[in-house]
Formats: C-alpha cells, sequence, structure tokens
C-alpha cells in the first residue's frame, strides 16, 4: 500500500486497485489522481528499485490511466531487466503506448525488441498487441499474421484480448 501527503491531506493506494483514495476511503476524482500520481512519483527514487518494483508501480499507474508515467517506469525496468523479465514488461510497455494513440512505436518495439533480444522476448501478449496495433493502423493482413502467430504460440488457445483482436479484423474488414 502506498500513501502520501497532499496539500495536508492524507491518501493512499493499493497496488491491487491503481486508485488513490482520501481517508475516508473514498475514490477521489481524476484531476486529483493525476496530481497524487505526480507527487508519489516524485516521492520516489526509482534508480534503486529493482524490476520488480519499478514494474508494479507501472502498473499501478497504468491501471489509473496514468501512461506517460507508466512508460517511464517500464522503460526503466527494461534497463534492468534479464531476458525472462524483458519478455513480461514489453507487453505492458506496448499497451501503454497504444493506450497513448502510438500504434507504430508499438510495431517498431516488437520489431527492435525481435533484432536486439532474439524470439524468446517476444511472447503471446506482445504479438497480440502488435496486431492490435496494425489495426490501428489499417493494416489488417499485418494484423491477422500477429494474431494468428499469437494463437500458435499459446498451442491452440486465444486470450480475451486476441478474440478481441480477431473480432475487430472480421468487423473492419467486411
Amino acid at each position: 500500500m502506498q500513501r502520501i501527503e497532499l496539500e495536508g491531506k492524507k491518501y493512499w493506494r493499493s497496488d491491487e486497485k491503481g486508485k488513490w483514495a482520501d481517508e475516508r476511503n473514498f475514490v477521489v476524482d481524476s484531476d486529483l489522481q493525476k496530481k497524487l500520481n505526480a507527487a508519489y512519483e516524485l516521492s520516489l527514487n526509482p534508480e534503486k528499485m529493482d524490476v520488480l518494483r519499478l514494474k508494479s508501480i507501472a502498473d499501478g499507474f497504468r491501471k489509473n490511466g496514468s501512461n506517460v508515467l507508466a512508460v517511464q517506469y517500464y522503460q526503466l525496468a527494461m534497463k534492468k531487466a534479464t531476458l525472462f523479465q524483458r519478455s513480461f514488461l514489453l507487453p505492458c510497455l506496448a499497451a501503454c503506448y497504444r493506450a497513448q494513440g502510438r500504434p507504430q512505436d508499438v510495431i517498431d518495439l516488437t520489431v527492435v525488441s525481435k533484432q536486439k533480444y532474439g524470439e524468446k522476448v517476444l511472447s503471446s501478449a506482445l504479438i497480440t498487441v502488435c496486431g492490435a496495433a496494425y489495426c490501428d493502423l489499417k493494416d489488417y493482413d499485418r494484423a491477422e499474421k500477429c494474431c494468428d502467430r499469437a494463437y500458435a504460440m499459446k498451442g491452440g488457445t486465444a486470450s480475451e484480448e486476441l478474440k478481441a483482436v480477431y473480432a475487430r479484423i472480421r468487423k473492419e474488414t467486411k
């Protein structure tokens, strides 16, 4: 649980919820959420944190819709991460890029990561986000190739996210 004091009032946030609440346990409005996130970020020393702590903080920012802060923490975690850790950080970072309306950055991240770290860093989740990014760019052929690959990587099972991308391709190519 994280706690912060701002303008004489105390607030808290649990990692699970990702939203700040006041002393009465009421979730505060989105403007105050952003102020509290910024204040909380300033109180941290991320250079001394390990990858899992950085990811946890980034996840909290992401759940709260603070994708700019989430990207910063995911990127810092990537610098410290092992190959295995990168495989679960990359889909999170890619999802933040998409949420910011940056589908080309998702594709670039996937391509560069594959070139830099090899196939082992690619996951079904990352390839699914990449497929959704191709949909954002109206490149449905590549989107479908990504989806097919993500499906194969999961041994013929589809996550809810992958099902949604397949459905989007069908809907937008009719």
